[in-house]
């Protein structure tokens, strides 16, 4: 496994900048409500959902890196997640929402 800073100086290394500071501390934002999850302390759900929101930022943000000085994008391109499939409807997408804990 990798720390944060290890991959943080390899990146570095491998492109020859850093991750700049804007792009790293939006995913810091992330890290914090993963770090309190995942070590049993509380994270309120709007915690949770701006932190998932900060992840996709991330995402966005490094692959417009990336691809600026190196002409890929390590997340590819981020479409969504839907692609060529049909969208349902309010009703059930409520219900599927439901079934996964959303409050609804």
């Amino acid at each position: 496994s990798m720390t944060r800073k290890e991959f943080r100086d390899k990146f570095t290394v491998v492109f020859g900048l850093p991750i700049p500071e804007a792009i790293g501390s939006t995913l810091g934002k992330a890290e914090t409500v993963r770090d309190r999850v995942m070590h049993g302390k509380s994270a309120t759900d709007s915690d949770k959902r701006n932190a998932v929101a900060n992840v996709i930022k991330y995402a966005e943000e490094l692959n417009t890196h990336v691809h600026g000085i190196a002409g890929f994008r390590p997340f590819g391109e981020l479409r969504g997640f839907k692609g060529a499939a049909k969208s349902l409807d309010k009703s059930t997408t409520r219900w599927v929402l439901k079934g996964m804990g959303f409050p609804v």
